[in-house]
């Protein structure tokens, strides 16, 4: 916004220069005031159109407002997570519903556990088919851990695959594979949910570490 505010500067005094040259070469010397507010008029909109837009050697571009975004937004609190709609994994699209349920469930349970700060599931399903940065979900939904996974189910057994990724840096925090028959799909749901507590401390303050000790292998045949 500097550089447009001196560039601009330098280009209304080279305009009025050349304006008044040619009005007086017209005798349309009163004319000059109306160049002069012109000018001025257009030094706001000229800086508005700097913020919005960068000018780069490809072009034009938007400015990208996520800095600032990112500044306003206060520090996720710890103990907090997303669970994304676990992606299906099996050749049979109607496996879909079973995906979707299952994360749900997964989410009501951990919801249900006092100190843990839960995103509402209409919030963290509006992820559902995108492929953001888990870190940009972070962000969005103000979390500090988020959990997503794939269902592959075949028969009657489902085989599941969960990991949960820091909302801060990127990078995987904790991954298990569990495997169960259909029949036992409630205690499933809670054995994931146990895990995935033994993962996250839901009562930490911000000063306190948000991993605990690697549970014992979720694997059941």
């Amino acid at each position: 916004m500097v550089q447009v505010a001196v560039f601009y500067g330098a280009f209304a005094w080279i305009v009025i220069q050349v304006g008044y040259a040619l009005l007086t070469a017209f005798e349309l010397e009163h004319l000059e005031r109306y160049l002069v507010a012109a000018l001025v008029c257009a030094f706001p909109v000229a800086l508005l159109l700097s913020w919005l837009f960068n000018i780069t050697p490809g072009g034009i571009e938007r400015a990208d407002p996520l800095p600032l975004a990112a500044a306003v937004l206060p520090e996720a609190p710890s103990g907090s997570l997303a669970v994304l709609p676990f992606v299906n994994l099996s050749d049979d699209a109607e496996n879909e519903y079973f995906s979707d349920g299952l994360s749900e469930e997964i989410r009501n349970q951990l919801a249900r556990v006092p100190g843990l700060r839960v995103a509402a599931r209409t919030s963290s399903f509006s992820f559902k088919g995108r492929h953001e940065d888990v870190r940009e979900i972070g962000r969005l939904l103000n979390v500090a851990v988020v959990l997503e996974g794939g269902v592959r189910k075949q028969a009657d057994a489902v085989r599941i695959n969960l990991q949960l990724v820091s909302a801060t840096d990127g990078f995987q925090i904790w991954f298990e594979q569990f495997e169960r028959k259909l029949e036992d799909i409630f205690r499933l749901q809670d054995d994931i949910a146990a895990a995935v507590l033994q993962r996250v401390s839901p009562l930490s303050s911000p000063a306190d570490p948000v991993l605990l000790p690697r549970p014992c292998s979720g694997r059941w045949n």
